[in-house]
């Protein structure tokens, strides 16, 4: 997840058919932008830096979760 905004226009669409959404579970969120559409949604990881040309990828487990 990157902002929010796939997450967000589901619990729109599911709002129309009176579903409450009680949480939201994604795999893996970007650290960046800090600021997302949604705010209560639990990452199992999160996707630090990226650099193709170090080929450097970080990811940063949700120690709140283990």
């Amino acid at each position: 997840m990157r902002g929010g905004g796939s997450s967000q226009g589901i619990r729109d669409i599911l709002s129309e058919f009176d579903v409450s959404v009680c949480g939201t579970g994604i795999a893996i969120a970007s650290l960046e932008p800090k600021k997302k559409r949604i705010e209560d949604f639990s990452s199992i990881v999160y996707l630090g830096e990226v650099s193709q040309d170090a080929q450097i990828i970080r990811v940063e487990a949700n120690y709140l979760m283990f």
